[in-house]
């Protein structure tokens, strides 16, 4: 019975541990965005998708066979 106890107790306090953690995670993500200019980051990711987009391009027309 004990055992089951200390797990118990164990479990308890790595869930307070994740709550503790998710939080400070979307502090963290909320910080990031704040600080970022979207207008800029939405321009940096649509160059990152069109670069994307003309790579996987080049790899489909050299590897497809003539």
């Amino acid at each position: 019975e004990n055992i089951a106890a200390t797990e118990d107790k164990d479990s308890e306090e790595d869930d307070l541990q994740d709550a503790h953690l998710t939080n400070h995670l979307l502090d963290v993500e909320k910080n990031i965005i704040s600080s970022l200019n979207c207008t800029h980051v939405t321009a940096k990711l649509q160059s990152l998708m069109s670069n994307l987009c003309s790579l996987s391009n080049e790899v489909f027309t050299s590897t497809s066979p003539d």
